[in-house]
């Protein structure tokens, strides 16, 4: 072997070993949560609607969802465990959304990316591309406006607010994706305008694209990264005050191609009583990748 060939594989390996250390806990120094996998689930159905899911809502014990495609789809079903895994996913519905006029969603306007659900049930959705936040009664109803904010105009069209989550009030926060060091905040109550009263700070080159309101009453951020060597993935807790989200802690950063792009998140409590974090991934409509539903349990 030339010594320079030896220089690069030892450069090689000095690299992926960093990697690998950086990737356990990248941001902080103190870690009194994690999260470990539990569960792995490669879902497909024939459908032509099928894939792309990039929003994603649990009941409370976990077993029915709510998911929506980047093509306007807005599909119910549940998830069947048994010994903790997941054996099978069941789909009861899935419609195409609509606007607010009761028509499909189609072309520019389809690009639905959130989801999250407000505690009387009702379905609210954000979309990309036409940036806005829509409100469904029902999976098969029209549209309505969740007010609208003008800051959202100078959003790019693959980089709108893609974390969505509720809380026990029924305030929405909104995350867009495409910003740099801080994304702003979004917060919107029933029959007010959208407010944006802080920032969300990022970790280089990971950014928001789920997020949802645990039982624990604190809120989980899915946030994703790109790379040579595939995705990687990342969920952060944080308790939410009037004045920002705090106490950032990140439970798990995944190595580069563990995951597929996972983008939407929910947050449950099993029989043990142990937060569990349930994860499905976009596969972009794309044969090779794949939709994937995995299972994370939070270890404090």
């Amino acid at each position: 072997m030339r010594h320079s060939s030896k220089a690069a594989l030892i450069a090689a390996f000095c690299l992926v070993s960093a990697i690998a250390a950086w990737s356990v806990h990248p941001f902080t120094t103190s870690q009194p949560a994690t999260a470990h996998m539990l569960d792995r689930y490669i879902w497909s159905r024939p459908d032509p609607w099928f894939g792309g899911f990039s929003g994603f809502e649990l009941t409370p014990d976990g077993k029915s969802f709510h998911a929506v495609t980047d093509r306007a789809h807005i599909v119910t079903g549940q998830i069947n465990r048994s010994d903790g895994k997941i054996r099978n996913i069941s789909v009861t519905s899935a419609n195409r959304l609509k606007n607010d006029a009761g028509e499909d969603v189609t072309g520019n306007l389809h690009d639905s990316e959130g989801l999250a659900l407000l505690p009387n049930g009702r379905i609210v959705v954000s979309f990309e591309f036409v940036q806005r936040v829509w409100i469904y009664d029902t999976p098969m109803d029209k549209a309505h406006w969740a007010s609208y904010s003008k800051a959202w105009r100078a959003f790019a069209t693959n980089a709108g607010i893609e974390a969505l989550a509720v809380d026990d009030s029924g305030t929405v926060f909104a995350v867009p994706e495409g910003h740099r060091e801080t994304a702003p905040v979004y917060r919107w109550r029933h029959g007010e305008k959208w407010q944006q009263p802080f920032s969300y700070t990022l970790h280089g080159s990971f950014r928001p694209v789920g997020a949802d309101f645990g039982p624990d009453g604190k809120l989980y951020v899915l946030e994703r990264a790109v790379s040579p060597f595939g995705f990687r993935s990342s969920v952060r807790r944080f308790d939410v005050s009037p004045t920002g989200f705090e106490n950032d802690i990140v439970l798990f950063t995944s190595l580069p191609g563990k995951h597929d792009n996972l983008e939407g998140i929910a947050i449950w409590q099993d029989e043990q009583d142990r937060i569990r974090i349930t994860m499905i991934s976009d596969d972009n409509f794309r044969a090779f990748q794949r939709t994937e539903v995995v299972d994370y349990a939070v270890q404090e």
